[in-house]
Order: C-alpha cells, then sequence, then structure tokens
C-alpha cells in the first residue's frame, strides 16, 4: 500500500484503532460472502461505517487501506480492493475512490457476493493464492482483466 496513495498509519496507531473496533468487526466472524440470507446492502454499510472511522491510514481514502486491512480479519466475508484491478473491474477511478467511497464499497461488496453466490469460489480455495473464497474472487478479477489486457481467450 506504500507505495500507492494509501499510507498506512504508524503500526502503533494501526494497532490501537483496529483493538478499539475489535468488538465491531468481531460481530462480522462469522459471516461469509457467498451466505444466501446475507443481508448484503445492510451489512455493507455498516462495514463501512467501521472502516470509515478507522483511522489506520494518513489520508481519507479509507477504501483501499480498510478493505484491503478487513480482508485480513474477515477473509471469507471482504474482498480486498485496489485501485488498479478492482478499480478498472467496475470502471471507477480516482473519483470513485475518493468522493464516492462509501456507494463503491456496497456496490462492490453487491456484485462480489452476487459472484460468490453463482459461482461457489470455495471450491478453488487451497490452491496457490487462493486462500479463501474472497481472495479466489479477487485473483479471479485480476486475471480477467490482465487476460484482457494481453488479449487473451
Amino acid at each position: 500500500m506504500e507505495s500507492q496513495r494509501a499510507h498506512q498509519a504508524p503500526f502503533p496507531k494501526f494497532k490501537d484503532e483496529l483493538l478499539l473496533k475489535a468488538s465491531l468487526i468481531s460481530a462480522f466472524d462469522e459471516m461469509k460472502i457467498d451466505d444466501p440470507q446475507l443481508d448484503i446492502p445492510k451489512r455493507s454499510r455498516e462495514l463501512w461505517q467501521i472502516m470509515n472511522s478507522l483511522e489506520i491510514n494518513l489520508n481519507q481514502t479509507k477504501l483501499v487501506t480498510c478493505s484491503k486491512t478487513l480482508h485480513h480479519i474477515l477473509p471469507e466475508l471482504v474482498v480486498p480492493i485496489d485501485r488498479t484491478y478492482t478499480g478498472s473491474f467496475f470502471n471507477k477511478y480516482e473519483n470513485a475512490f475518493a468522493e464516492n467511497q462509501d456507494n463503491t464499497f456496497i456496490f462492490a461488496m453487491e456484485t462480489f457476493a452476487t459472484i460468490a453466490r453463482a459461482t461457489n469460489p470455495i471450491r478453488f480455495v487451497g490452491k496457490g493464492w487462493n486462500t479463501c473464497q474472497t481472495k479466489v474472487i479477487d485473483n479471479a478479477l485480476v486475471g480477467l482483466l490482465i487476460a484482457r489486457q494481453y488479449n487473451i481467450s
């Protein structure tokens, strides 16, 4: 993240912020992105409130830093979001990541849940970089965009 525009807060501040929000985050522990009973719009709004309140980066762009952080804490629920691949996938660039972060996150979560429910990504978990179903979705998105870039069919 440091090489991009999302600069992480110093580790003590980062750790303290996560500890401060631990009980709020832990309420999502058992949730999975492919659960057909999960109210994704509602849960996404709740997650965004937590993300927006976290002071774990040194700028106001919470979307990238917080989604990547929560992906490691809630790996079955949160897909990591970045500007390069996720931004390209959704045709959203700087303005979405700076001005419409909440709507971008909610839309991304709804889209990722639709993908997870339709494709059963959990069947690919455990192979290489596919450590959990949300990482499978992220890897597929990256692969799709790389294939398009190089016109791979």
